[in-house]
């Protein structure tokens, strides 16, 4: 069952990993960041871009602080500019997931929640605590009880 303590450690858990992968891309050459992979993002610094633009995305869901991000989905592998930017913002959001962990009740986790998916182009509907992991299981995000981190 996912609960206040499991959203937490999974929060946690997406700070502690972020911190490895800071500590491994500063040390990497920027040409290999931003070279093509081939991967679906296209490059490293693409698919970090991404999952910081989806973490933004689904904390401004629930967040009233939080702004939605002004690129597309399509767009989202440029949302950090320079790899300073990505490291900041990646441990700004990071500290505000773990804290909107810590601001959750159990009802919080109860019940449906609605967004309209632009990847999809309608309308979704899921439960509460499958929403809080929808793009990975390190991702927690729901409820909308921030107010401000």
């Amino acid at each position: 069952m996912i609960d206040k303590a499991y959203v937490l450690a999974m929060a946690r858990y997406n700070a502690w990993q972020n911190k490895q992968l800071m500590d491994i891309v500063k040390q990497a050459d920027q040409a290999v960041l931003t070279q093509d992979q081939g991967a679906f993002f296209g490059s490293i610094m693409g698919t970090l871009n991404h999952i910081l633009w989806a973490d933004t995305l689904w904390m401004s869901r629930f967040c009233t602080d939080i702004s939605t991000p002004s690129q597309s989905i399509e767009e989202s592998t440029g949302f950090a500019p320079t790899l300073g930017v990505w490291e900041a913002e990646r441990f700004r959001m990071d500290g505000r997931i773990r804290i909107w962990a810590e601001t959750l009740s159990h009802f919080d986790l109860t019940g449906e929640m609605s967004w309209f998916s632009g990847a999809q182009g309608r309308q979704v509907s899921q439960p509460i605590a499958l929403a809080c992991f929808t793009c990975s299981t390190t991702r927690p995000t729901t409820g909308d009880r921030c107010t401000g981190f």
